[in-house]
């Protein structure tokens, strides 16, 4: 066979390959992520309520804080650093319908970022416009609490101090909407 016949046969044989993989994935990406969006959110009649762990963080200026000081009211916990770029990607979600449901919703908003960098953090939320409270888990006991492995990671607990649905990883507005929407009496 010629030289060029050959080089043709590999790249439209390369072609295909490439093309089937992208095509693969795609399918698999979406499949996967109808599963992640169905597993994790139930009815309310199949809801399985898990006790939310206690931990305690620090707020802006350092007082203490509890997570249980909250129960009483729909709790939206999320874990979150300023470096993490999906995190940054979904707070602006979070800060929109903290700015439209805060009244009715405690946002219990984590910072994982290092001991010591409060000040960095704080500069971050104002240039950024963000509005909802802010709480720093310096000794991780948050993270250690519940597990948390990767962030963001978000936890919607009702009024009575249950967990209702976990998300892990980067959230839409609709699905941060539907997740509240399950906790709300």
């Amino acid at each position: 066979m010629k030289q060029s016949t050959k080089a043709i046969i590999w790249t439209a044989a390369t072609i295909l390959v490439i093309g089937g993989s992208l095509f693969a994935y795609q399918m698999l990406k979406n499949n996967y992520d109808e599963t992640q969006q169905t597993s994790s959110q139930t009815s309310s009649s199949e809801i399985q309520l898990t006790p939310a762990s206690d931990f305690t963080v620090y707020d802006a200026d350092g007082n203490e804080v509890t997570l249980s000081s909250k129960f009483g009211k729909p709790i939206v916990l999320n874990f979150w650093a300023s470096w993490c770029g999906p995190c940054q990607s979904e707070l602006p979600d979070f800060n929109k319908v903290y700015a439209e449901l805060g009244g009715q919703v405690e946002f219990f908003m984590v910072n994982l970022d290092s001991a010591g960098t409060e000040d960095d953090v704080q500069d971050f939320l104002t240039e950024n416009g963000y509005t909802f409270p802010v709480y720093y888990d310096t000794n991780y006991e948050g993270a250690i609490a519940y597990g948390v492995t990767g962030i963001p990671a978000s936890y919607f607990i009702n009024s009575d101090g249950n967990i209702v649905v976990t998300q892990h990883g980067m959230i839409s507005e609709e699905t941060l909407r539907s997740s509240i929407d399950q906790i709300l009496d």
